[in-house]
């Protein structure tokens, strides 16, 4: 195995269980095991990057990824905010609206962003300023029926 900060002997991970009044942290024993649970139904235990959270089938796999991962920054999530800079809450109130679909996609698709020179802006025209070029590095899609029996 690899050690890359994110794995290894000294590392610990824990998970937060918080209910806004009690705080408890559990300690993962084996992140490969308890990721694998959410992405394998035939209970296969995949090896998981834990810089960008992408899976592979075994530990050959993970260790050639890890070398393309490690150069680039880990993911990071940025939340939208209001201007007293707390994070927006998403409802939805209009349920009466909702239409019963047979089918869903989950889909996600990542890309490792690179830094590109651009042209010199034109203020007398509207342009688009090009900064990044993404890279694709990885996809996964789940179809999901309303109903397993019909479609597993």
């Amino acid at each position: 195995m690899r050690f890359d900060g994110l794995h290894g002997p000294n590392v610990i991970h824990l998970l937060l269980i918080s209910n806004n009044v009690k705080n408890h942290y559990c300690w993962i024993k084996n992140t490969n095991k308890f990721i694998s649970s959410e992405l394998s139904k035939k209970g296969h235990e995949r090896k998981v990057c834990l810089r960008c959270i992408n899976s592979f089938t075994n530990l050959k796999s993970l260790n050639n990824h890890l070398e393309l991962c490690s150069k680039h920054d880990p993911v990071r999530m940025d939340m939208p905010v209001d201007k007293d800079g707390n994070p927006w809450k998403v409802s939805f109130i209009h349920h009466f609206k909702k239409m019963r679909v047979p089918f869903i996609v989950y889909a996600d698709f990542e890309c490792f962003t690179e830094s590109i020179s651009s042209c010199t802006p034109d203020g007398n025209r509207s342009y688009t300023e090009k900064y990044q070029k993404h890279n694709p590095s990885g996809f996964c899609f789940l179809i999901k029926c309303f109903d397993d029996k019909l479609f597993p």
